[in-house]
Order: C-alpha cells, then sequence, then structure tokens
C-alpha cells in the first residue's frame, strides 16, 4: 500500500479519468441499448402501419363478358405485378376473341357480297356499283339505269341463278296437248270409223290418256326446276318501275330490298341443297315475298322519336349492347331513329310458300342458317295437291302446306353504312367515318376510335 500510495500521488488525474471511464462503459452501454429498442420499435410500428396500408389497398380486376347481358367477372385482390400481368393478359385475349367473332359475323351477314378488293365487293354487293354512296355527277344516268334493272332483269337473274321458275306456259302445253289428242284418236278409231261413232269406252280411253299425258308434262317441268317462282310472287317489283326515275333514298331502298329476296332464295336453296328439283324439294313453291317499308322512311309502324325531342334516345353506340323492346317485337330487337341501336338495322318480311308438311323444320332451320334471320311468327295451312294440280303445280306424291312466316332481317353496320347515302346514313344518326390511320380530322381534333375497338 505504502509503495501504491506515491504512484497514486503522481498519477492521480490520470487514474481518476481511467476510472471514470471504466465507470462509464457500462452505463453507456446500457443507454445504447434502450435508445436502439426505442428506435426499432419505432421502425416496426411504420412497418406494420405500412402493412396495415398495404393490406388494405385492394383494387377491383373486372373482366368483361364476351355474351351481351351476361354479367361481368368481378374480384377484389391486393395489387400485384403478377396478378396484374395475368388479367391483362386475359383481357387482351378476350377482346382478341370478342373481334374474331364479330369479324366472323360480318362475313356471315355479308353472305355472297364480298370481294376481294373494294371493286370487287361493290360488284358483288351493288347492283349498280358506281352509284351508292354517292354516283357524283353521273347520278341520273346512274339512278335510271337502277330503275331499269331493278324493275325485271336483276330479279330475272335471280330466278335464273337459283333454278326457279313458273309454272309450265299454258298456250304452249295447249298445242301439245292438241297434237297428242290428234295422235291418240287416230290410234283409238279402227278403219273406217268415223270420231263421232266413238264409243263411250273409246272416249274414256282418250280422256284418261290424256289427263295422263298432261300430268306427265306438268311432272317433266317440275323435274326441271328447283322450285316454282317468278317475278309476280315478289311485292313491289313491276316492269312499270323501269320508266321512273328514282331518288338516291329511294334506289337504296330497292338496294337493301334485293339484299333480302337474294337471302330468302338462299334460304330456299339451303333447304333444298339435297333434292334434284322440285318435285323431292322440301320448298316447292314461293307463292309470294312482301319485304315491310324500311323502318328509317315515314309511314313505317310507330313513329321514331325525333332525336332533338326531350326524352329522345341518344344516337345508338355501335361497339354498345343494342336495347331491347318486347312490346315492339317478338324477338325484342329494335332499330332505326332514336332506337339506340348503332349496331344494326332490321328489316322485316313475310313470306308464303307451299313445303312438304314433314321437312317444314328444313325450311326453318334454313331461314336461320343463311342469315341473321328469324322466324317471329308462322301459321300453317292445308293444301289440296289435286286442285293444284288443275292450275299446273306438281309436288310428287308426299303431302304439302302452305306456310306464311314473317322473318326478321338484321343487317350489321359496320359493312352496310359504307354504301349509305349521307341523308340515310344522317336519319339514322352514323358519325362520321374516322380519317385513314396516320392521318387527323380537318378540324385538328383526335380521330375516334375504330368500330369494335
Amino acid at each position: 500500500m505504502n509503495k501504491f500510495l506515491p504512484y497514486l500521488k503522481k498519477y492521480g488525474a490520470l487514474a481518476g479519468v481511467a476510472l471514470l471511464a471504466l465507470v462509464g462503459i457500462p452505463a453507456s452501454y446500457v443507454f445504447a441499448t434502450s435508445a436502439l429498442a426505442e428506435v426499432k420499435s419505432e421502425q416496426q410500428k411504420k412497418v406494420d402501419d405500412a402493412g396495415k396500408d398495404l393490406s388494405s389497398a385492394r383494387v377491383t380486376y373486372k373482366l368483361e363478358p364476351i355474351s351481351p347481358g351476361a354479367p361481368a367477372k368481378e374480384f377484389a385482390a391486393v395489387p400485384n405485378a403478377k396478378l396484374t400481368g395475368q388479367v391483362k393478359t386475359l383481357r387482351e385475349a378476350m377482346a382478341t376473341a370478342s373481334r374474331k367473332v364479330f369479324g366472323e359475323a360480318v362475313i356471315f351477314n355479308m353472305g355472297p357480297r364480298t370481294g376481294a378488293t373494294p371493286a370487287e365487293a361493290a360488284a358483288a354487293t351493288l347492283l349498280v356499283p358506281d352509284l351508292l354512296p354517292d354516283p357524283g355527277q353521273k347520278s341520273q344516268v346512274l339512278r335510271l339505269a337502277m330503275a331499269r334493272l331493278y324493275a325485271g332483269p336483276a330479279h330475272e337473274r335471280l330466278l335464273t341463278k337459283y333454278r326457279a321458275g313458273p309454272v309450265m306456259d299454258a298456250v304452249v302445253l295447249a298445242q301439245e296437248l292438241e297434237l297428242r289428242q290428234q295422235e291418240i284418236i287416230r290410234d283409238t278409231l279402227s278403219p273406217g270409223q268415223e270420231l263421232s261413232s266413238l264409243t263411250e269406252d273409246q272416249q274414256r280411253g282418250i280422256r284418261d290418256n290424256m289427263l295422263g299425258s298432261r300430268i306427265r308434262r306438268y311432272r317433266e317441268h317440275a323435274g326441271s326446276v328447283a322450285f316454282y317462282a317468278s317475278i309476280d310472287s315478289l311485292a313491289n317489283v313491276s316492269s312499270a318501275l323501269a320508266e321512273s326515275e328514282p331518288s338516291l333514298r329511294q334506289c337504296w331502298d330497292w338496294q337493301t330490298q334485293y339484299w333480302i329476296r337474294e337471302d330468302i332464295f338462299r334460304a330456299i336453296a339451303l333447304a333444298n341443297q339435297s333434292a334434284t328439283s322440285a318435285i323431292d324439294a322440301p320448298v316447292k313453291r314461293l307463292l309470294w315475298l312482301a319485304i315491310d317499308q324500311a323502318a328509317a322512311s315515314a309511314g313505317s309502324g310507330s313513329p321514331a322519336p325525333n332525336p332533338g325531342d326531350a326524352g329522345a334516345a341518344p344516337a345508338g353506340d355501335p361497339n354498345a349492347v343494342p336495347p331491347s323492346n318486347l312490346r315492339l317485337s317478338p324477338s325484342g330487337r329494335i332499330s332505326g331513329p332514336g332506337s339506340g341501336n348503332g349496331m344494326y338495322d332490321l328489316r322485316s318480311c313475310n313470306v308464303i310458300a307451299i313445303v312438304a308438311a314433314k321437312r317444314l323444320p328444313q325450311w326453318l332451320d334454313a331461314i336461320a342458317r343463311t342469315n341473321f334471320m328469324t322466324v317471329l311468327d308462322c301459321d300453317v295451312d292445308a293444301v289440296d295437291s289435286v286442285e293444284q294440280l288443275k292450275d299446273g303445280y306438281y309436288y310428287g306424291s308426299e303431302p304439302v302446306v302452305k306456310v306464311s312466316v314473317r322473318i326478321e332481317t338484321a343487317w350489321l353496320r359496320e359493312w352496310t353504312k359504307k354504301y349509305m347515302p349521307s341523308e340515310i346514313r344522317a336519319e339514322l344518326e352514323i358519325a362520321p367515318d374516322a380519317p385513314p390511320e396516320g392521318t387527323a380530322p380537318a378540324d385538328g381534333s383526335t380521330p375516334p376510335p375504330p368500330a369494335g375497338g
């Protein structure tokens, strides 16, 4: 101890500092540990709060339905890149499928009215290719050409294309039968026998032979046509129309009526596709085809609301599901100005035909398979084949019925609007077409997206 005191006296100050340092190390450790725990607790609280915010930040993913009127598929989830990418991929696949289906629908609706180039498509679609939508300086010439063509030649070509023909010409038949009767009489008379001396049995034999000859000629003629039809079977088609000078609106109406008649003939051909002639065909005769007045024209059914009137329906969106009204039609479909339907236009017609009784379903099925045509009403009446035979119509041995159907036809504007005259487009509230891709509208505005986009 005596030795230690001098050392402490000499180095006391330094020893005190060392002693304080030794005492302060545990105290600093305790203080630092306490501060670290507090900081850690604060950071953990921030992490927990951020986690709570993240878990509550849920978004709703939505998949639009492909079928019109079906509910959309929706679900809520915490957003993450993988899920968002999967939903995006699925939406794109659905959009691609939807566009493909719509494209197929347009092709189906166009039927034979198409071509590899715009010029070929117009030639296959229009009776007078350069007339619609705007004939320009050739307006009068082309409109007169339309009247002459529509009044007869165009429909005669339609009858020829589908091997439809009228009953056998009565004058020709009478001449043939007169010659045949003379042959039968010569074969019946005995040498030296006068015509006035024919016995009752001989006269009956001549009558039966003549009846057989008549029926045989009816049957031969029936075997030469796919079904019976003539210009007289088509309402509102007359040679007198050739002398008129139709307006551009009238030309458009005639063109759409021709499309409908064309599709009715196509439907008959489809129903009869396995038959060789009217004798074994399901649809044996077209008695009458009458097309309703266009909904966009004055005097057609209930007047459509004026788009400018209060409460009138807005112009139809071509990409929206068309509205439905079962009070106006059994199908619920409506179209025309103020209807809100911007996707397609409707036109109805009445068709009366003689059909094989047991094969009536083939006729109704062919109507639906030919185009967007819906049978709204169907009436069936009995037919006396013997009475029909007296008029020259030979239907074969199977029973037949008279079928009256009311058909609703739909025409997609996706392809018809490019042929519509400007006044028809304005009346139907069809917006102007978007400029070609890569060009801007004349007013400098942003071009709208294409239909179906």
